[in-house]
C-alpha cells in the first residue's frame, strides 16, 4: 500500500472507534443513522452498547488493514473488501433488529 492510503486507512479507523465510543460509553445515539426517540421501542442502554461495539470492532478492522496487507501482501486488499463490505450489512442488518427487539 502507499503511504497516503496507509495513512488514510489508520485515520479513518480511528475515527471510526472513537464514533463507537461515543456511542457505547457517552449514548450519543443521535450519532446513529436513522436514530429518532420517538421512533425507538426497545432499551436504549442495550442498544447503544451493541450498536457502539459494532462500530468500534468495524473501525479496528479498518485500522489494521494497513498491517495485515504488510504482512500478507497486496492480494489481501480484495478479501479485505470483502470482509468489511460483508460486517456493514451485517450491521445494517442487525442493528434493525436490536432496534424493535430489545
Amino acid at each position: 500500500m502507499r503511504t497516503f492510503t496507509t495513512i488514510a486507512s489508520i485515520i479513518a479507523g480511528i475515527f471510526i472507534i472513537y464514533l463507537g465510543y461515543l456511542i457505547r460509553v457517552k449514548k450519543m445515539l443521535s450519532l446513529i443513522i436513522g436514530y429518532s426517540d420517538s421512533t425507538f421501542y426497545g432499551d436504549k442502554d442495550k442498544y447503544a452498547k451493541r450498536t457502539g461495539f459494532t462500530a468500534i470492532i468495524l473501525g479496528i478492522i479498518v485500522a489494521a488493514m494497513p498491517l495485515v496487507v504488510f504482512v500478507f501482501g497486496e492480494g489481501t486488499i480484495h478479501i479485505y473488501k470483502y470482509m468489511i463490505g460483508v460486517y456493514v450489512v451485517l450491521i445494517i442488518i442487525m442493528a434493525n433488529y436490536w432496534r424493535f427487539r430489545l
